[in-house]
């Protein structure tokens, strides 16, 4: 089976859809065992995408690897800007409905899907993103918030974060425990100690 990886935009959407997170990663790693699934290349671009059911995984492909860069369900194209030619119609009550062929939404959601993933790959070329392994990203999904995951995978103590973070060892537990919340100045500084982004440690 080739190697897998996530890229971090990939588990973070993992955990936001953690209720399907470990159907979605068997599809994947059946598709890197035997090559079974539905699949396209995208056009003008690297990636492939892979269906699962309602959602898609977006990746790059060599002889013993995939990188996973990005997991959506198709309506989420919506929010990555740029929009195919519409047609619109109104209802009795006067609301106003879209109507979109069904190729151009595809047409969208692939060029949305290519976007990504050029950036996604762009960052973990410059050094500035990484990857999770699939032991990495069920360890994650295993965790009860990212920040003890996250903690763990860096080497460090409690102690050792918090005094980064500026809190007490008791105050983290309670953060890594999902107890306690912190507020967004607290989870700047313990994502910067980590050298993440806010995000990856709220994404559940």
């Amino acid at each position: 089976m080739k190697r897998i990886t996530y890229a971090l935009p990939a588990a973070e959407a993992l955990l936001r859809h953690r209720v399907d997170a470990k159907r979605i990663m068997a599809k994947i790693e059946r598709y890197a065992s035997t090559g079974a699934g539905d699949v396209k290349r995208l056009v003008n671009s690297s990636a492939l995408r892979l269906r699962i059911g309602n959602y898609r995984a977006v990746f790059e492909e060599t002889d013993t690897t995939i990188i996973v860069t990005h997991i959506g369900p198709r309506s989420s194209i919506y929010s990555s800007g740029g929009w195919p030619t519409i047609q619109t119609i109104k209802t009795a009550t006067g609301e106003t409905l879209v109507i979109l062929p069904l190729e151009e939404y595809e047409a969208l959601e692939d060029a949305a899907d290519a976007t990504r993933h050029a950036a996604a790959i762009a960052k973990l070329k410059r050094g500035e993103s990484e990857t999770l392994t699939s032991k990495e990203m069920k360890a994650l999904l295993a965790a009860p918030k990212p920040l003890a995951f996250w903690r763990r995978k860096r080497g460090l103590t409690q102690a050792a974060l918090a005094k980064r973070g500026g809190i007490s060892q008791s105050y983290l537990a309670s953060l890594e425990t999902g107890r306690r919340q912190g507020d967004p100045a607290l989870i700047k500084r313990l994502a910067q100690a980590l050298s993440l982004r806010m995000e990856d440690l709220v994404a559940d």
